[in-house]
């Protein structure tokens, strides 16, 4: 006979798995989108080659990191808690980094 239970209670490690999993496809899709204002206001200010290494490390390897660290963390729901905290240091680091532009 088939088990009632879901899935998610029969596989105790995956369910520890769903957070982190489940926000990766927003901060994917936040820091991408982030991305095209900063990328705007870094033309405009004629950034150096640091800004935009900065903007790639941010918007591009940060969300796989970010998954990575919370998915080896030994409790992957605190581990994607502090994930979140960088997230909020490093959006706060670009207010400075683009001049303080309303742009964005």
């Amino acid at each position: 006979m088939p088990s009632t239970e879901p899935p998610s209670a029969a596989d105790p490690a995956r369910h520890t798995q769903r957070l982190p999993r489940r926000i990766h496809h927003l901060r994917m899709l936040g820091m991408g989108l982030a991305s095209l204002p900063i990328g705007m206001v870094l033309l405009e200010n004629q950034a150096g080659i640091g800004h935009w290494a900065f903007l790639f490390f941010t918007t591009v390897l940060w969300p796989q990191l970010a998954l990575w660290l919370a998915l080896r963390h030994p409790v992957p729901f605190r581990g994607e808690i502090r994930n979140l905290l960088v997230d909020s240091i490093l959006a706060g680091m670009w207010v400075p980094l683009m001049a303080f532009n309303l742009l964005p």
